[in-house]
This record gives C-alpha cells, sequence and structure tokens, in this order.
C-alpha cells in the first residue's frame, strides 16, 4: 500500500495509471486486538510474540493462558468454515493457537470484513496479507490442493 502511494506521489506512470483505471480499497489491519497485544508483550520482554487470536474471551476458554484466548480470524470466515479438523481447531480445543470460534464470522473483526465485501458488489480480487511470515493468503485454499477452485 505505502509503495503504491509513494509511486504515485513520486511520478511514476504506470502507478498512476493504475490508481486512475482501478478502484483499490484497502483494510490495514484487522486483527486490532492481537496487533497490541503484540506491541505489549514486545515493549515489556524485548521478544515478538506471535498471538494469532484477536482477544475475545468465550467463557469456554476460561482455563486459557493469556496469550491462548480469543479467535484466529484467518479462520473465522465462513468459506469452507470447520470443513474439517486439520486446518484450525473447533469447540474441543478453544485454547488452540488455532482455535476457529463457534461459528463463521463470530468476530466483529470478520463480520466487519464481511459486511465491507457485501458493500462493494464489484470485487475482483481479495489479498489478505500474513504479517506474521509475510505471505498471501487466500480462502480458496482450505484443502491445500493447489488452489484448484481460482483456476475455475
Amino acid at each position: 500500500m505505502l509503495k503504491i502511494l509513494h509511486n504515485y506521489v513520486h511520478g511514476d506512470v504506470k502507478t498512476q495509471y493504475l490508481l486512475q483505471h482501478t478502484c483499490m480499497l484497502f483494510l490495514p489491519i484487522i486483527n486490532y486486538d492481537g496487533y497490541i497485544a503484540i506491541n505489549h508483550a514486545y515493549v515489556k520482554t524485548g521478544v515478538m510474540q506471535e498471538i494469532r487470536k484477536n482477544q475475545n474471551a468465550y467463557t469456554a476458554q476460561g482455563a486459557c493462558d493469556k496469550t491462548s484466548i480469543g479467535v484466529d480470524l484467518n479462520r473465522n470466515y465462513g468459506f469452507k468454515w470447520g470443513n474439517d479438523d486439520a486446518g484450525s481447531s473447533g469447540e474441543a480445543n478453544v485454547c488452540g493457537f488455532n482455535y476457529r470460534g463457534p461459528k463463521a464470522f463470530s468476530e466483529p473483526e470478520t463480520a466487519a470484513v464481511k459486511a465491507f465485501v457485501e458493500r462493494w458488489h464489484n470485487i475482483k480480487i481479495a489479498l489478505n496479507l500474513h504479517t506474521y511470515d509475510n505471505t498471501l493468503n487466500n480462502p480458496f485454499n482450505y484443502d491445500n490442493q493447489g488452489n484448484k477452485l481460482l483456476r475455475e
């Protein structure tokens, strides 16, 4: 996002053309709770912790330690939600690092993204930058089969 803005301001012709002919929408931080928790942990310890979850604690998570409460938002979207327990944990393991939540879109963050996407009917592509390991995630890799749904 910053590179696009930088290139636009500094007169890059290709970037200017792209932005003059394309509508781009950015949602820079979805898991704000996790972002703040990581920041606080880093300030205290000097170590970057992996906190994948928001900090929305459920009653069932009463026995979880502080870094295990909440829901992994990447696994809370509706597409193939709870397809199997290989890529996320369900109610049997609410303290798991990849707990998907009690139902799809149960979290305010994912519900807000859903509402945003439903408002903009002409979205052609959505990219999810997973900042912890610097990868791009897409919802069609739920079965790890080379994204065959993207080719359809």
